[in-house]
């Protein structure tokens, strides 16, 4: 009578073990398209590659020798900053995410340049000239920043910084849903062009 006690009792703590652990353990889940959705735009963008450049920015006018001399303006202006450039998931379409089982397939927004930035603690202004009869335009050298800005940009935009933002995006989204689960993982990039 103890023995049966002893082994109705063990199986009772087994089951009681399955159900507990069954309720404890999810089971695994392939996400939804909605939920795949909420969370890639949750993160707002995906910045994919850095570009540090250098440039040098002249402004003012040149109005000839005699005139430069008694009330010229110039300044020399070396730029080092940052052209950062990504993927803006808040332009994600609620259909440009398509789940199959395991399987994933995204159309990504075009890359564009999220961000250029000027290091202000390496960027200076390498020379200012002014006439003689001049105390010089006091906006001239946030003209050569804002110069220096557009300069950087079209820099990083003729190499090739959008294409590279791209396939970085590709390779990085690709790695993430296979990371989760997903077997299958297309990513669609568009077409980036710089403004």
């Amino acid at each position: 009578m103890r023995t049966i006690k002893n082994i109705l009792f063990a199986i009772v703590s087994i089951l009681f073990l399955g159900v507990l652990l069954f309720i404890l353990i999810p089971a695994k889940k392939t996400p939804d398209q909605s939920a795949v959705i909420l969370q890639i735009k949750e993160l707002s963008r995906l910045e994919t590659i850095t570009y540090s450049l250098e440039k040098i920015v002249e402004k003012g006018e040149s109005q000839g020798p005699l005139r430069d001399f008694l009330f010229g303006d110039k300044i020399l202006f070396i730029a080092y900053g940052n052209v950062i450039a990504g993927i803006d998931f808040s332009q994600l379409k609620d259909n440009a995410v398509v789940v199959n089982g395991n399987q994933i397939s995204i159309q990504l927004p075009p890359s564009q340049i999220l961000l250029t930035h000027l290091d202000n603690e390496k960027s200076r202004v390498y020379n200012r000239t002014t006439g003689v009869f001049t105390k010089g335009s006091k906006d001239l050298e946030s003209s050569a920043r804002i110069e220096a800005e557009k300069l950087l940009t079209k820099a990083a935009c003729d190499d090739g910084i959008l294409s590279r933002a791209n396939e970085n995006a590709s390779k990085q989204l690709t790695s993430l849903f296979k990371g989760v689960g997903f077997e299958t993982v297309n990513i669609k990039t568009s077409v980036a062009t710089c403004n």
